[in-house]
């Protein structure tokens, strides 16, 4: 009589056993959905980074050649976006980058402002204008490699021209780029 119950206690702890286990998988495979599902929103925030960027208003050098209240107001929409986005990167040093690159945004709006007073002409700012915009895009490279999100933006300012706030706003050309 105690052989079937040593066989129904041996099963029964192989039931819970098993029980066990498979709970276990189960939880292993929820948390790797949800650290997959983690890592799929994160990314999607740098690609929404780099799409916020990727303007000809950012990457033209400033020239006599292209509407500069165009421009200015292309970079302060861009700044607008990335304050919206810099909240969601769950990554801490990705969000520094991403606020540099809002700082480096805030600093041309500035120059702006000071053109706008007479303190300083426009053409006195093409070149802060252009190390700033050099500035940014170096930091939108580190952030790609910092993340590992592919930057598929121009790596150096354009030539392009545009005359419209709609075009200041429209994708690079990346075979236009200078040195």
């Amino acid at each position: 009589m105690e052989t079937p119950i040593i066989v129904a206690l041996i099963a029964a702890a192989v039931a819970i056993t098993g029980w066990f286990v498979v709970d276990r998988l189960n939880r292993r495979r929820e948390e790797n959905k949800e650290e997959r599902e983690r890592v799929q929103a994160a990314r999607v925030q740098i690609q929404n980074v780099f799409s916020a960027c990727n303007r000809r208003a950012l990457f033209t050098r400033t020239h006599a050649q292209l509407d500069h209240d165009a421009m200015f107001s292309s970079l302060d929409a861009c700044r607008a976006k990335l304050q919206e986005i810099e909240p969601n990167i769950e990554a801490e040093d990705h969000q520094q980058i991403v606020s540099e690159i809002i700082s480096q945004l805030d600093s041309i709006a500035r120059l702006q402002k000071e053109v706008a007073a007479g303190q300083v002409q426009l053409y006195d700012a093409y070149d802060p204008i252009n190390q700033v915009k050099l500035n940014i895009i170096g930091l939108l490279k580190k952030l790609s490699k910092r993340s590992g999100v592919p930057y598929n933006l121009p790596p150096s300012p354009t030539e392009e021209v545009f005359f419209t706030l709609e075009d200041a706003n429209e994708p690079p050309n990346s075979q236009t780029t200078s040195g």
